[in-house]
């Protein structure tokens, strides 16, 4: 099991696109080599996803499941940098 999003992330996108290791994906995830060189992108995409556009928190404030974009939005921005904080 990865112990960092960074790693979860990694691994996701190492199984999408596995490169040379499309025979392989099943071995080649477990193996530094394969999922270690998403490292990166998993960042990037963190990273994009810490500041949501005013459309989606628009949207994320209609569900009956959040009272107010404050008190969510403080949470995404936290749990966002807390994985970008984790260790690979």
């Amino acid at each position: 099991m990865p112990d960092s999003m960074i790693e979860r992330v990694a691994r996701v996108l190492f199984q999408r696109d596995p490169g040379p290791y499309g025979d392989c994906v099943e071995w080649a995830i477990e193996q530094d080599f394969g999922w270690c060189d998403r490292v990166g992108d998993a960042r990037a995409i963190l990273t994009a996803l810490r500041d949501l556009p005013p459309a989606l928190r628009d949207k994320a404030c209609e569900s009956e499941n959040v009272i107010a974009w404050g008190d969510y939005g403080e949470f995404w921005t936290a749990a966002i940098d807390a994985a970008l904080a984790e260790g690979v």
